[in-house]
């Protein structure tokens, strides 16, 4: 997807960045990319390669569903420094965990990963040895949104830290 079928806001970087020979899409801050190409999209899918990069403790970031214009209403998969994987739901600007795991990957890896809502499940898979492995399913009982932006969202706590992307398919599950 190029630049323009992206509407990118929030304060921090993003940019292209080179790294093994590949240009990535890195965001630092706290910056926010909604794929533009559909505003209402309820059940979808959004398959991300995602590497935390800079100094750790200080990056994260990650997937954002049935988003608002301005992400502060939304549901969010974040991967921590940590190797602790999140769900959030951010109502009115307020964050409130939802699920939590650990994963297997380490900070500065490039991870596979597919974030999926349909109806009130949320589900998170990692490519795992060649196979989709589940890596969180949830049931959002306080169904909150029902429609919205899909895209990237970076957490990052200190410019020090970012997250990189790479080979971002998003699509509607009809």
């Amino acid at each position: 997807m190029a630049k323009i079928n992206w509407d990118i806001t929030g304060t921090g970087g993003q940019g292209i960045i080179i790294e093994s020979g590949s240009k990535r899409c890195e965001l630092s801050g706290t910056k926010l990319m909604l794929w533009n190409g559909k505003s209402n999209l309820a059940n979808c899918e959004v398959i991300v390669e995602s590497k935390l990069y800079g100094t750790a403790g200080y990056n994260q970031g990650g997937v954002t569903l049935r988003c608002n214009a301005v992400g502060n209403n939304c549901y969010q998969f974040i991967r921590g420094y940590d190797k602790n994987c999140y769900i959030y739901k951010v109502v009115a600007g307020v964050v409130t965990q939802i699920a939590f795991v650990t994963t297997t990957f380490a900070w500065n890896t490039w991870v596979k990963t597919r974030v999926r809502i349909d109806g009130w499940q949320i589900s998170v898979d990692e490519w795992i040895g060649g196979a989709w492995v589940q890596l969180m399913l949830i049931e959002e009982t306080a169904h909150q949104f029902t429609t919205g932006y899909a895209g990237l969202v970076g957490t990052n706590t200190s410019v020090i830290g970012s997250i990189l992307f790479d080979n971002v398919e998003i699509s509607e599950r009809l």
